[in-house]
């Protein structure tokens, strides 16, 4: 108990020292050159992440002897996509960018004083897991354009997942849907493992285990910057 006691302090006095992470724009890179025009576009629009995208993480834990899946969403997120409208049969998605500091395990509640288990997550999963101030952002990467042709179902979508300083190759089953000219919505998910990333979990009160494995999801909006 003494040393948790300790860890716990340790956590509390590193959160007291730093300040929040800066609310700026994300910024990512655009679809390459290369990828459009594989992708065969011939009518390019471009659209850009809108307001209400999101992605989130869900894990299970063992919190004060009973099992608990633990939802992490994340509202910072940057990417385009290029597409033409007229002919959805390909679209050309860039790199996705999460800024690693903004992950929320508890919405709407504030963290609490020492002693109570509301914010120590967070902290946790931000100082000591992920590290944002050493590592800010989470990246993915996609191989090519993601080919829609004919498809009524999900498709695969292989890239490089990178997290801190690891780089994965990951797939995410995804949902690509042209609403309109001006809007394009993407959803997926991916499963994957802490371990092929290095992410260790700090030893803290009332969490007496956490699963290796883990899913990734998105639920992106992009809205047309053409019009």
């Amino acid at each position: 108990m003494k040393r948790i006691a300790i860890l716990l302090t340790i956590v509390a006095a590193a959160a007291a020292c730093t300040s929040t992470p800066e609310d700026v724009a994300v910024q990512a890179a655009p679809p390459e050159a290369a990828v459009v025009e594989a992708a065969g576009i011939e009518e390019p629009m471009t659209y850009r992440i809108a307001p209400g995208s999101k992605v989130w993480f869900v894990i299970d834990e063992m919190f004060r002897g009973s099992p608990k899946t633990v939802y992490g969403v994340n509202p910072k997120v940057a990417a385009e996509v290029v597409a033409d409208p007229s002919d959805p049969s390909a679209v050309a998605l860039g790199e996705v960018v999460v800024k690693a500091a903004f992950f929320d395990t508890e919405p709407g509640e504030e963290p609490s004083p020492l002693g109570d288990e509301i914010g120590w997550r967070d902290t946790a999963i931000n100082r000591f897991i992920l590290d944002s101030n050493e590592y800010p952002t989470i990246t993915f990467v996609p191989d090519g354009p993601l080919n829609l042709a004919g498809l009524d179902e999900p498709i695969n979508v292989v890239g490089d997942l990178t997290v801190r300083d690891t780089t994965r190759k990951v797939t995410f089953v995804t949902a690509v849907e042209i609403i309109s000219d001006d809007r394009v919505e993407v959803t997926g998910y991916a499963d994957v493992r802490r371990q092929d990333f290095g992410l260790k979990i700090p030893n803290v009160a009332h969490v007496a285990d956490v699963s290796d494995e883990l899913r990734l999801e998105l639920d992106l909006i992009f809205e047309s910057t053409d019009g």
